[in-house]
């Protein structure tokens, strides 16, 4: 660490949607909102599930805290922790936040937690969570660890945890991850993703990917496995590809952040 300064931004949003004259529920439901144990957006073209948009009337509060500091003549984050929550002013017409059933929405919704941490350049603690502001109940947590020696190769080991219907259809997770990156060169890259059921004792889910540069353009090629257990056995291939000047995600978000490689 080189100094040390701290950022603090408040943050509001609020966004309301009157009462549409065709309800949802009455509208074929080809692009509808997913159920998510993250946070959803809640502002347009943000929320882009068309089919699910009904009346809205939900206040963003939230807060970043960051600490910077300069490591090698650079700007660094030392730590970045974001909170965020909902106060619904009118809980039975938010039907963006499906993270809980319209039946046991509160006020408010769960506090959300996203913190970064890095003591050290080669070091990364990730860690998102979120619990119930009615009862304190932990309803999510994912922590990770990654190590990045250098630029060719990283390795993150983490642990993933979700309460069991807090939602009325989640069911419990106890996973121990393993995220592993090496850089062949400039052009080529590859990912390999394990998720390990801890519960059940079993390999769940399983993810490699080769990334291609293409000078304006990156590309992905992705494999995934996932055992059901109960059922069949679940493969998907999928490609995808990002503009350089306009990505479709953040440097190093399929860090945490994998379902995107399949188009999810």
């Amino acid at each position: 660490m080189n100094g040390l300064r701290h950022i603090i931004e408040p943050s509001v949003n609020y966004v309301y949607v009157p009462k549409p004259s065709v309800a949802p529920a009455q509208l074929p439901q080809f692009n509808y909102a997913l159920p998510s144990l993250l946070l959803l957006p809640i502002g347009f073209p943000d929320y882009n599930n068309i089919d699910s948009v009904d009346s809205e009337n939900v206040m963003r509060l939230g807060v970043r805290n960051t600490l910077q500091t300069r490591r090698d003549g650079q700007l660094d984050k030392l730590l970045d922790w974001n909170l965020v929550i909902d106060w619904r002013l009118n809980p039975s017409g938010n039907p963006n936040n499906l993270d809980e059933p319209y039946s046991s929405q509160q006020t408010f919704s769960d506090l959300y937690s996203d913190i970064a941490f890095k003591p050290r350049s080669w070091i990364l603690l990730d860690s998102k969570m979120r619990e119930n502001t009615q009862n304190g109940d932990l309803n999510f947590a994912f922590h990770q660890i990654t190590f990045s020696p250098d630029e060719r190769w990283s390795w993150g080991v983490g642990y993933w945890y979700q309460r069991a219907g807090f939602d009325g259809f989640t069911q419990s997770a106890d996973y121990v991850t393993s995220v592993f990156y090496y850089r062949f060169d400039d052009n080529w890259g590859y990912r390999m993703e394990d998720d390990y059921n801890a519960a059940a004792g079993l390999l769940q889910q399983q993810l490699y990917t080769i990334y291609h540069d293409m000078r304006s353009w990156t590309a992905a090629i992705t494999f995934r496995v996932i055992d059901n257990s109960t059922g069949p056995t679940d493969y998907t291939f999928a490609f995808t590809f990002s503009l350089k000047a306009s990505p479709s995600r953040g440097l190093g978000q399929d860090t945490v952040h994998s379902n995107h490689l399949v188009g999810e």
